[in-house]
Formats: C-alpha cells, sequence, structure tokens
C-alpha cells in the first residue's frame, strides 16, 4: 500500500533552494575571472545574433556563427606591421 508523504513546507522548500542556487554562484565556485571570461563570449554570440537579426537572416548553420564571430573578432586586432607604422612617425 502506498503512503503519500506529508507534504513539504513551500517556503522551507523555497529557502533551501535558495541557499543551494547561492552557493552554486559564490565566488568559491565561480571566480571572478571565469565570470567574466564567459561573460565576453556571451557578448560575443549575442552580437553575432543581433546583427543576424538585423540583416533578416536565419542562424541556420553553427560555422556561419562561428564564422562571423571569428571575422567580428578580426577588427579588434592591430597587426604587428600595422603597429611599427604607427610607432614611427611620417617624414614630411
Amino acid at each position: 500500500m502506498f503512503i503519500p508523504e506529508p507534504p513539504c513546507d513551500q517556503k522551507e522548500m523555497c529557502a533551501k533552494q535558495r541557499e543551494r542556487v547561492l552557493h552554486c554562484l559564490g565566488p568559491i565556485v565561480l571566480p571572478r575571472r571565469r565570470l567574466r571570461k564567459f561573460d565576453r563570449k556571451a557578448y560575443d554570440y549575442k552580437c553575432v545574433y543581433r546583427k543576424l537579426a538585423a540583416d533578416g537572416e536565419k542562424a541556420d548553420s553553427h560555422k556561419k556563427i562561428e564564422g562571423m564571430k571569428e571575422e567580428r573578432k578580426k577588427h579588434r586586432i592591430i597587426s604587428k606591421a600595422e603597429m611599427t607604422s604607427l610607432a614611427t612617425p611620417l617624414k614630411a
């Protein structure tokens, strides 16, 4: 014969769940460095999806999304040759 368990107190259950979540999000489990790393990655993906939506395209393949993310990343990189041309003054 099945004997149902008495119902748990909802507030107590929510408090325990909140405590577990806060423990998992604490600085021991998620240090600031890790949070910043993944926040940067998530921001890159958000920018790519925003650009796709603005262009009216669909994100139909993972390869396309990764390609756009890499293309976006290239805009922030300055090559060594460009750095030396910036460092040396131009002759008039």
